[in-house]
């Protein structure tokens, strides 16, 4: 695969998966954010939010200072809110890795 073609694979990687976000990503670490949140989506769509059903949910938006539940039914919660998008960030990073080391510790 040349450079061009990563580099086009990227971009519509990052395409895909701001879908849902809101704000601006920027430099080089727009591409990890971006993965970063639908990694976050795709954890929640699989396991649910606190007593609403994975299979219940549409999709999450990611905005500036909140990150919203979207129902099938079309009604939405907020699932937490931020001062700023670092903090977004950094919650989905955190809940990300938690996640994925709670699934370390079931293979083992």
């Amino acid at each position: 695969m040349s450079i061009q073609e990563f580099d086009k694979q990227m971009e519509r990687e990052f395409k895909i998966n701001k879908e849902n976000i809101t704000f601006s990503l920027r430099g080089d670490a727009k591409y990890f954010d971006a993965e970063q949140c639908k990694t976050f989506e795709n954890n929640i769509k699989a396991n649910g939010w606190h007593r609403i059903k994975g299979k219940d949910i549409k999709h999450l938006r990611f905005e500036k200072y909140s990150i919203n539940l979207i129902k099938e039914n079309g009604s939405y919660v907020t699932m937490e809110r931020f001062s700023n998008t670092d903090q977004l960030k950094g919650f989905v990073q955190g809940y990300n890795a938690s996640v994925f080391m709670q699934t370390r510790k079931a293979w083992a």
